[in-house]
Parts: C-alpha cells; sequence; structure tokens
C-alpha cells in the first residue's frame, strides 16, 4: 500500500547522521534542498498472516511526480522479492498521480508484451517478468 499526506515544511538538525531533515528526499542521491511539504510512505501487508510493516517513506514538495512515483514504487517492489517477499498487488487512493502512474505501468507492460508478439491477458503491471494487480481503495488508507 502506499499513500502520500501533507507535512508542515520544516528543518531538523539530525545529530545520528549529522545531516538537516526536512528538504526533499527521494533516497540516495535523490535530495534537494527543497523544503518538503508532503511525505509518501508504502506499508506491506500479509495476505496469510494479520501483520504490516511502515517499509519506506520520501519526502517531496507538492505530490510526488508519476514517473518518481514509478521508479519508487518498482524500486520497493525489487527490493522485497530480493528478501523473498512475493508481491501480488499494490494498493492506492485515486488520487491523480497514483492513477497517472501505474497507467504508466500497465502502458509500458502493454508495450513490452506488444514488442514481445503476446497478447495481453493480464490484469495488472508486470516488474521483472511478474503480474502486480492494482486495486484502488476507496477509503483512507491508513
Amino acid at each position: 500500500m502506499f499513500d502520500e499526506i501533507a507535512l508542515s515544511p520544516g528543518l531538523t538538525y539530525n545529530s545520528k547522521t549529522d545531516s538537516v531533515e526536512g528538504f526533499v528526499d527521494h533516497g540516495g542521491p535523490n535530495r534537494r534542498l527543497e523544503f518538503a511539504d508532503h511525505a509518501l510512505t508504502f506499508i506491506v501487508k500479509g495476505i496469510h498472516k494479520k501483520w504490516k510493516q511502515v517499509v519506506c517513506f520520501t519526502f517531496c514538495q507538492g505530490t510526488t511526480s508519476s514517473s518518481d512515483l514509478c521508479k519508487i514504487l518498482t524500486d520497493v517492489i525489487r527490493h522485497f522479492r530480493s528478501c523473498g517477499l512475493s508481491i501480488v498487488a499494490t494498493i492506492s487512493d485515486q488520487g491523480s498521480t497514483n492513477r497517472a502512474a501505474i497507467n504508466q505501468l500497465l502502458a509500458n507492460t502493454r508495450r513490452h508484451l506488444n514488442v514481445q508478439g503476446r497478447e495481453n491477458r493480464l490484469q495488472g503491471y508486470l516488474i521483472d517478468g511478474e503480474e502486480i494487480v492494482h486495486l484502488y481503495d476507496l477509503l483512507a488508507m491508513f
């Protein structure tokens, strides 16, 4: 599951990492000296057992762009698969950025299958050859 929330912009000093927090930060080198006013949060939830865990969050100004969301979502899914988890679905609200990102992933899948000469019978999108179905939550996520 992923969702974005609004934040009050502000800066704090983190003595453990000797860094200033509160700027736009999508992880790694993707940090900009712009005040963050939104956080994008990812939660993994079990299907067969009852558990959930916040696993990733990024900070952005305005909303995360759909292209950045596609990249971050793909990276999060790949990291979990490398740990042995099977990701079968993603869930988000119907925000315009979320819809655009999922539509981009679906279009990438259609193009990929078209290049291979395969008929698209999928309900979702492919990440590294494995299908993930996206579901839109009609209620508040968290």
